[in-house]
């Protein structure tokens, strides 16, 4: 069912198998790692933490548990909304580049969907966006990478609701959904997202299969609009 965009019969089918058997573990693991790639975190947390209390492997729950944490802390320090340009990618891989100050100097921002946290060619760990800052990510390294360049995940924007305008050729961070205006709101998309940590998946239509973000049939459905990663209905809010 998760295959072909089936999301609310995935979603049943789990709940039925968790009531039919309340104390096995395997229903109860199941339904957390959908319910997290559904960015609802906190009762899939629940549900893993169940799930080892009744058996499940803990080496399993741990990783399971880690793999959503980024997305739980939320790097950004609280701070007025901020607009930077952004040039979108349509390589296959990434979804575009922004500019970000280091400690050492201004650099391109990579927003690569298919990482969690920072690859750079040296550590790097902390940035800012306008005065917006970002830390307590994890941070790799990756010698291939030139030394302006970093890549950044989605783990690490998502606390600060990340709004792409691919008119304006912008990035804005810090600003919830809700304040578009009434007749956006009427006439937004709404695309449905699943979590592959890394990685994110868009269900064009129930019954259709999901596509990554970053590919040439995600990229299709927010080419040339003006886009906006909403966790609290865990789709994309789409506006043209």
């Amino acid at each position: 069912m998760l295959a072909v965009g089936r999301l609310a019969a995935a979603e049943d089918a789990l709940y039925a198998a968790v009531a039919a058997r309340p104390r096995a573990p395997a229903p109860r693991g199941s339904l957390g790692k959908y319910l997290a790639s559904r960015a609802r975190f906190r009762i899939a947390e629940i549900l893993f933490t169940e799930a080892m209390r009744f058996g499940a492997d803990s080496g399993a729950v741990l990783r399971a548990l880690a793999a959503m944490a980024p997305y739980r802390t939320g790097a950004a320090i609280p701070a007025p909304p901020v607009t930077v340009e952004f040039r979108v990618s349509e390589d296959g891989r990434t979804l575009g580049a922004f500019a970000v100050r280091t400690t050492d100097g201004t650099r391109t921002a990579v927003l690569d969907p298919t990482i969690t946290g920072i690859v750079a060619r040296r550590a790097v760990r902390e940035f800012w966006v306008g005065e917006r800052r970002f830390a307590a990510y994890a941070a790799s390294v990756d010698p291939s990478l030139s030394n302006d360049e970093i890549r950044v995940g989605l783990d690490v924007l998502w606390s600060s609701q990340p709004l792409v305008d691919e008119v304006a050729g912008t990035l804005t961070l810090g600003r919830a959904p809700e304040a578009t205006s009434a007749g956006e709101a009427a006439a937004a998309q709404h695309i449905p997202f699943v979590l592959t940590f890394p990685g994110m998946l868009l269900v064009p239509q129930p019954g259709q299969v999901p596509q990554a973000v970053q590919s040439s049939r995600g990229r299709a459905l927010l080419r040339g609009s003006r886009w906006q990663i909403s966790a609290a209905t865990a789709t994309v809010i789409v506006a043209r």
